[in-house]
């Protein structure tokens, strides 16, 4: 059986909770610890009492931690061969869930024009891990990760729906693309396009409000934000490692 695998520092700094990860196939959040499989054997226990006592006072003061509980330390879950099939693990949630085909280059006034096809997580081809995409003509191309997703200040993320933003009310199945024109980083030089014609930059993307308002969603534990959120949308860059922190 394959395992991603991550070194214990890495899970409880860098790649902890929240934290959006690469893989050979897909890009995945990191769930939360509520995600966590801490059955029994899953884990090692820390002896670092004064520690443990420390954070047990915190938390009760905080009142996120019952005043008849007593706070102990463990490992992440710790990959050993003694499950079998089901080895401990944590759970992940593969984000975004827009991906990118290969692209199709073709010469224009001098310069290169290169097309991806803009395809969702559902709808590649599950044999072999969902790593590429079949084609109208039943040919199958390699997929990506797109490169952009949205998110607010207060730290909730999302997809973008790349649909509404550019068709807005009107529904629209035809195929989207990605669509990038000379080897500058000029946002104005990335486009979103539809069969239909209609368009998006990624100039028109960063303006405030084009994104739409948050709706609080939190991947890495599956659920929306219970207070909510009104915040317009932030386009970021998935692998930019100063648009996000975990």
């Amino acid at each position: 059986m394959a395992r991603n695998l991550q070194r214990l520092s890495n899970l409880v700094g860098t790649f902890g909770p929240g934290a959006m990860l690469d893989l050979p196939t897909r890009s995945v959040l990191v769930g939360g610890l509520e995600r966590w499989d801490m059955r029994q054997g899953a884990f090692k226990p820390i002896e670092e009492p004064r520690l443990a006592k420390m954070i047990e006072r915190l938390l009760k003061a905080a009142g996120q931690l019952d005043a008849a509980c007593s706070l102990s330390l463990r490992t992440p879950p710790l990959a050993q061969d003694v499950y079998g099939t089901e080895p401990p693990g944590v759970t992940v949630t593969v984000f975004p869930t827009w991906f990118v085909c290969e692209a199709e280059v073709a010469p224009a006034g001098g310069r290169e024009i290169r097309r991806r096809r803009l395809v969702r997580w559902s709808e590649l081809d599950p044999a072999g891990g969902r790593r590429r995409y079949a084609l109208e003509s039943s040919k199958k191309v390699d997929v990506t990760p797109i490169r952009f997703i949205a998110g607010c200040e207060k730290g909730h993320l999302q997809d973008i729906d790349w649909r509404r933003v550019v068709h807005g009310d009107t529904i629209c199945r035809e195929p989207m693309w990605l669509v990038e024109t000379g080897t500058s980083a000029d946002p104005r030089d990335t486009q979103v396009v539809c069969d239909c014609e209609r368009s998006l930059s990624l100039e028109q993307a960063f303006q405030r409000g084009r994104l739409g308002r948050c709706h609080g969603e939190r991947p890495w534990l599956g659920d929306r934000d219970p207070a909510g959120c009104d915040l317009f949308l932030r386009l970021l860059t998935r692998t930019a490692t100063n648009t996000y922190f975990p």
